[in-house]
């Protein structure tokens, strides 16, 4: 499941044979329909792994509130 707009990873991961859902939700902004719409989608399929770029702690909060799937959060060092 992809969150906020639609990339060249998603058509990559469809040709592989990977079901994949893209849910809206501006990035950066709070957006309660988006966070409803994740809500929904994260309750409606089974997850193994929730794997999270972006977000914060409110995802991270509803992933594992909706599912029992496992979080991996991608982590981004500075350069220095």
């Amino acid at each position: 499941m992809f969150l906020g707009a639609d990339g060249p990873l998603i058509e990559e991961l469809r040709a592989a044979g990977v079901t994949v859902a893209r849910v809206p939700w501006q990035q950066g902004a709070r957006n309660p329909m988006g966070a409803a719409r994740f809500w929904r989608a994260m309750r409606k399929q089974h997850f193994a792994i929730v794997h999270q770029h972006f977000g914060g702690r409110s995802v991270t909060w509803m992933a594992r509130r909706a599912s029992s799937a496992r979080i991996v959060l991608h982590c981004q060092w500075p350069r220095h």
